[in-house]
């Protein structure tokens, strides 16, 4: 899946226009990307109680709501037609463009995570990115987030505070293979932004000092707010990241995203071997499993000995 691969922007944000999403690609290519990942927010979409700015329900309420709600559809995803590309650039340098389907969505309680599971089951996106709004909900997320692939904040709206709990950090990307998201798109915009981006930002990477476990991506929706690569790379110099890692924010990072939402759609299996002395053993043995079933498959076929 990652062979010759070398820059991933994973967050370039569709909001309904096409065309729009369709430059963006196409200017993403020209400045030396070979992954994007096309991310639709959905924001509050799992939390139908909460609105914006508002708390979350009390306990007692929200047992009540979770009774009424049903799971929302998600929106379907969107990819860009290959054929409007010009792929050429990286067909030159050996590269094979690569574009994956993101979904990112805001998380406020235990409910709100159930909901993104089941809304999940008959899914086409690729990658899947959740916004947890209290440490509580990021440790749900580490212990049950085997369908999340990125932690995902905005880090330039003042302070966050679970940036500082570092254990919980690392035993998220450590141990539970989640990767933090960096988005820098909101501080071209604005002065008080910037800072934010820089200050939240210093506060993860003192968690993650050699970039582990960390990408760097525009959040573009407009063709002034993407940055190439190599630009990228020297924003987490700003954040004070030694030059010699600032490659894996755009690269090896990002390339184990990809491998961790590919995972999600091989399949997995054990088998166990047991002696069989007469006839009655495999009888009983083909009760539970359907070795006649299995055979018609030819990945297991070769491997089952009658």
């Amino acid at each position: 899946m990652t062979e010759n691969f070398q820059f991933a922007d994973l967050n370039i944000r569709y909001t309904g226009n096409k065309e729009k999403t369709i430059n963006l690609v196409k200017r993403a290519i020209r400045m030396g990307y070979d992954a994007i990942a096309i991310n639709i927010d959905v924001g509050l979409f799992f939390c139908p109680e909460v609105k914006n700015g508002d708390e979350p329900p009390s306990k007692k309420r929200k047992k009540k709501e979770v009774e009424k709600v049903s799971t929302p559809t998600l929106p379907e995803p969107f990819l860009v037609d290959e054929s409007l590309l010009d792929l050429s650039s990286l067909e030159r340098q050996g590269k094979k463009f690569r574009q994956y389907s993101r979904l990112t969505c805001d998380l406020t309680d235990s409910t709100s995570v159930f909901r993104l599971q089941q809304g999940l089951k008959n899914s086409k996106y690729d990658i899947v990115a959740v916004r947890p709004n209290s440490l509580d909900i990021l440790n749900t997320v580490a212990k049950k987030g085997t369908f999340v692939d990125i932690i995902t904040t905005d880090n330039s709206e003042g302070r966050i505070c679970w940036l500082t709990k570092s254990k919980v950090l690392q035993s998220a990307a450590f141990e539970v293979g989640l990767t933090f998201e960096i988005i820098y798109s909101s501080a071209l915009r604005d002065r008080e932004a910037r800072r934010n981006l820089i200050t939240n930002s210093r506060l993860l990477l003192n968690v993650f000092t050699c970039g582990r476990g960390v990408i760097i991506s525009s959040g573009a929706e407009d063709l002034s707010e993407l940055r190439g690569p190599y630009d990228a790379m020297n924003m987490t110099v700003l954040f004070g990241i030694n030059s010699k890692y600032a490659r894996k924010f755009v690269s090896e990072n990002s390339e184990n995203v990809l491998k961790r939402c590919s995972s999600r759609k091989t399949m997995k299996c054990t088998y166990i071997e047991v002696p069989i002395e007469n006839s009655e053993e495999v009888n009983r043995f083909k009760e539970v499993i359907n070795i006649d079933e299995l055979k018609k498959i030819e990945l297991f076929n070769d491997q089952i000995t009658s």
